[in-house]
């Protein structure tokens, strides 16, 4: 995980948040281990969103399980959390469009104390943004991002927040099935072991 700092501001060009765009499709291909997909996906998810902290979150048996931080403390990867406990998670799942949280917002942040920290201390988050992960009916995950500056992802159009969704919920099912096929691999391996 990177360390935090204030982030650059959001790219806004069309055509840098289109290459962008691309980078995070081919990164889904790239020789590299799923861990490090994940986190490459996020590196660029953050320069396009300008957030400080952002998170991909697994939905798995009535929990979201975190399966890839950038500028959270790395305790959040072993966390679970269930969205019936955690409000504004629970307006994210409820939502098939990105949902905004203001800075005032009275709903806490699921993030708060977990924030990576700098010199001074707490970094405090200013605005929050999550995006469900549904393919058809099914719930994959939460992609969200959090920022230190009020409004900092007012500039940014939904629709650019709504790809970067369906990309992660295309990692997430990529995963469930090497995942799915490792685990095969393994079990016919040690049948053939024992046979």
């Amino acid at each position: 995980m990177t360390s935090m700092s204030l982030a650059d501001p959001p790219v806004t060009r069309q055509a840098d948040i289109d290459e962008a765009i691309r980078a995070a499709v081919l990164n889904l291909t790239a020789n590299l281990s799923m861990k490090d997909r994940l986190e490459r996906f996020l590196e660029i998810f953050a320069s396009v969103t300008g957030n400080e902290a952002c998170a991909l979150l697994r939905y798995k048996d009535g929990v979201l399980v975190p399966v890839a931080a950038r500028g959270l403390s790395p305790e959040v990867l072993g966390l679970t959390f269930r969205p019936g406990e955690h409000p504004r998670f629970a307006a994210i799942v409820a939502s098939r469009d990105p949902v905004r949280f203001a800075a005032d917002d009275p709903r806490p942040d699921p993030y708060d104390g977990l924030i990576a920290k700098d010199a001074s201390g707490t970094l405090a988050v200013h605005a929050c943004l999550g995006c469900s992960l549904y393919n058809e009916n099914t719930l994959f995950g939460v992609l969200s991002a959090d920022a230190l500056r009020a409004g900092a992802f007012e500039r940014i159009d939904d629709h650019v927040f709504q790809v970067f969704a369906a990309i992660a919920t295309v990692a997430l099912r990529y995963e469930t099935y090497i995942t799915t096929l490792e685990t095969l691999a393994r079990h016919r391996g040690q049948v053939t072991t024992e046979l």
